[in-house]
């Protein structure tokens, strides 16, 4: 180490400069916490030991290298389940902007929420159209599932509303409802984040139909 702070050793200069002045203490706080989200695996790859001229330095960066995917594949594990309504109508889809009262206000997203202990997915699709929009909706059929990264797990439905009905928002979930179609969804600023895979699939087998058709 000299003077100034820099390790010039062969091999430090490896070390991303985060985990410049990191020391051995650093196995044993990576396995205990990666132990702690339950994915340490019993044999720990040799790479991760490996010492050269450097010390500590090519170790970190091995280190490193194998943790952090480990530890992004355990970030996605499910946290918890939710169900989206996907209703269209004429080539244009049901959105809704969610209120100030909200996590993400101001978004566009399709109607859904949370699955509650007890519920079926086409149960709790059916009452977050009653209580977004106070409207019933028809579950059709399952069109996909994926999980964010941030460990929810979505099921995407398709669904109509039945016949007579207007939606109406509850503003304390609900500041808009919209139809947009999906080139306007695409590149629409306020879509929500979550919502955009399921675009990316739709406009691959894009149909601009509603889905009473899609299905006939």
């Amino acid at each position: 180490m000299t003077g100034n702070g820099k390790d010039k050793r062969p091999g430090a200069e490896i070390v991303p400069p985060f985990h410049a002045e990191i020391n051995r203490a650093f196995d044993f706080a990576v396995c205990r916490v990666y132990a702690k989200v339950g994915r340490l695996v019993p044999v720990v790859p040799s790479n991760i030991f490996r010492y050269n001229a450097g010390g500590r330095a090519a170790w970190e960066c091995a280190a490193w290298e194998w943790f952090s995917p480990k530890m992004k594949e355990t970030s996605k594990q499910i946290q918890r389940y939710g169900v989206v309504g996907v209703v269209a109508e004429c080539g244009r889809y049901l959105l809704i902007r969610r209120s100030p009262a909200v996590i993400a206000p101001g978004k566009l997203c399709f109607p859904g929420g949370g699955i509650e202990p007890g519920e079926t997915p086409s149960q709790a699709l059916v009452r977050e159209f009653r209580e977004e929009l106070g409207v019933t909706a028809r579950p059709v059929r399952l069109d996909w599932e994926n999980v964010t990264p941030w460990g929810v797990h979505l099921q995407w439905w398709l669904a109509e509303l039945e016949p007579n009905q207007t939606p109406i928002p509850n503003p304390g979930e609900v500041s808009e409802v919209l139809y947009l179609t999906l080139p306007d969804m695409l590149t629409h600023p306020d879509m929500l984040e979550s919502n955009r895979p399921y675009l990316e699939r739709l406009s691959a087998t894009f149909q601009p139909l509603s889905n009473a058709a899609r299905l006939s």
